[in-house]
């Protein structure tokens, strides 16, 4: 008799034991870093014009060219933040009271280091193999005097597969994040 309850513990015991649990894949896909610092701290009034001015590197290694066209998206994504917090973009460089400039980079064309001695700041984001890792680097100067006053960057990892419709929203979210803290003194 007491072999029937350890036999029916042995029976339960495997039954558990081949249970599958789906394996949850930790994906890094959607992480960000960002980070910023104020050279002067400056405030433009609401309706203050600006300018955007997109900075290409010399040397990209996409081999499908999408970086040069993510530039002008991405212009048109800063416009549009800009835009939102009561800013206006200047009909005209010259009569901008501020410049906006970004540079769009793979880690492959622009390493952390390089950022870093380059641009002053790092966001830091951990290279990944499997995803290609990148940064935008966003700077804003007086026009008066052509002196930066506040930089920021942003690291995340490319998503390739996503629709247009999803990197739209990706873009605007990225450029809230950076842009957030140029806001943080208005």
């Amino acid at each position: 008799m007491r072999l029937l309850p350890l036999f029916l513990l042995l029976v339960a015991a495997s039954l558990t034991a081949c249970v599958q649990v789906p394996v949850i894949k930790d994906t890094k896909v959607s992480n960000l870093a960002v980070t910023s610092v104020w050279d002067i701290p400056t405030k433009f009034p609401v309706g203050a014009k600006y300018s955007i001015s997109p900075q290409h590197l010399k040397k990209v290694s996409n081999k499908k060219g999408e970086i040069k066209n993510a530039y002008q998206r991405y212009a048109d994504a800063i416009k549009a933040n800009f835009d939102e917090h009561g800013f206006q973009e200047a009909s005209n460089a010259d009569t901008a009271e501020f410049y906006v400039r970004f540079v769009l980079a793979l880690s492959e064309d622009l390493d952390d280091k390089t950022i870093s001695e380059k641009f002053g700041i790092t966001p830091g984001l951990q290279e990944s193999q499997e995803l290609d890792k990148g940064s935008i680097l966003v700077a804003i100067s007086d026009a008066k005097t052509g002196q930066r006053i506040w930089h920021g960057a942003i690291q995340g990892f490319v998503q390739e597969e996503a629709t247009e419709q999803e990197r739209e929203k990706r873009r605007r979210y990225v450029l809230n994040m950076v842009l957030a803290q140029f806001y943080k003194s208005h």
